[in-house]
């Protein structure tokens, strides 16, 4: 036999709100189940990744990688400061989620470039 519970709210109350974030996908929950046991590279990874680490959207995951190839890979959690937006309570944030290795690629190498023949 099956358990089911059954959440009425009114439309005006939770649950629209909750309706409107899960049918927009806003509803933080999923993005960070997602990456619990995985942790993401920062030099490595394309924007649309990045939006999975807590706290970051679409406009500071963009930043993230404009700022990498401006300014070279992150070598710590605490270089990501370097990008506008992005400050000591979300370094915080997101640190336990992040990984660097410690070979680096070389900025040819890029996954938004393709990696070279050299």
């Amino acid at each position: 036999m099956c358990a089911c519970v059954v959440l009425i709210a009114s439309a005006s109350g939770l649950g629209a709100s909750l309706a409107r974030a899960t049918h927009t996908g806003n509803t933080g929950i999923a993005p960070i189940a997602r990456i619990a046991s995985e942790r993401i590279n920062p030099n490595r990874a394309d924007a649309s990744r990045l939006t999975l680490l807590p706290g970051i959207g679409p406009v500071l995951a963009e930043r993230i990688v404009a700022e990498r190839l401006a300014g070279g890979p992150y070598a710590d959690p605490g270089d990501l400061a370097r990008v506008r937006g992005i400050g000591p309570k979300t370094v915080e944030r997101i640190s336990g989620h992040l990984v660097f290795a410690s070979n680096e690629l070389r900025a040819t190498d890029d996954p938004a470039h393709g990696p070279t023949d050299d």
